[in-house]
């Protein structure tokens, strides 16, 4: 009989993996649309971006803090409202925060830098974490890659955010924690 009830349980915690897994790769196949159609010409910088490949809300364990509790963006229900997305459901708030995030890392982050590294043919990795807090302002930034320069960049672009109307949770506003990966090619 105890057998049973751990399968059970088992069971029920696997439905929901799946479900969550479908969700994130659902919401990632959407940022990489909405990517693909914000896609600007030829940047006037040295080294070509191809693109910035993938922005998506991830729970990131390693980056969590002890401060006060964040609610992570993919699971709130009413998210902050970026400026220029008011008025829209909450599913539709998500998809325009994150498309607006997109095209301010694109057009904003210097991936000239990366000539100083001499990175020419390689894919850079920069997972950036931050938290809207509850006046809608963005604080607690990190950064994280094996290039301590382009965690440095990453974090000034992500300081350029604006501020917005805070995420809500049971009609009370509160921090939502937000994660960036940044992710481009070094041309060559």
């Amino acid at each position: 009989m105890k057998q049973k009830k751990n399968n059970t349980k088992w069971q029920v915690f696997q439905k929901y993996l799946g479900f969550a897994l479908i969700l994130a790769l659902i919401f990632a196949i959407n940022s990489c649309n909405s990517i693909k159609s914000t896609k600007q010409s030829t940047p006037k910088k040295s080294i070509k971006k191809d693109e910035i490949i993938l922005v998506k809300e991830i729970e990131d364990k390693d980056m969590s803090t002890n401060e006060e509790k964040a609610h992570p963006f993919l699971f709130i229900q009413n998210p902050p409202v970026y400026p220029g997305c008011e008025g829209l459901n909450a599913k539709e708030k998500k998809a325009c925060m994150s498309k607006k995030i997109n095209e301010l890392i694109a057009t904003n982050f210097n991936t000239a830098l990366a000539d100083s590294l001499k990175l020419n043919g390689e894919t850079v990795r920069i997972i950036t974490m931050f938290t809207i807090n509850k006046n809608g302002k963005v604080i607690r930034i990190r950064a994280r890659s094996k290039y301590p320069v382009l965690e440095k960049e990453a974090k000034r672009v992500i300081t350029l955010i604006p501020p917005m109307k805070p995420g809500k949770l049971n009609d009370k506003p509160v921090n939502v924690k937000y994660t960036l990966p940044i992710v481009f090619k070094v041309g060559k």
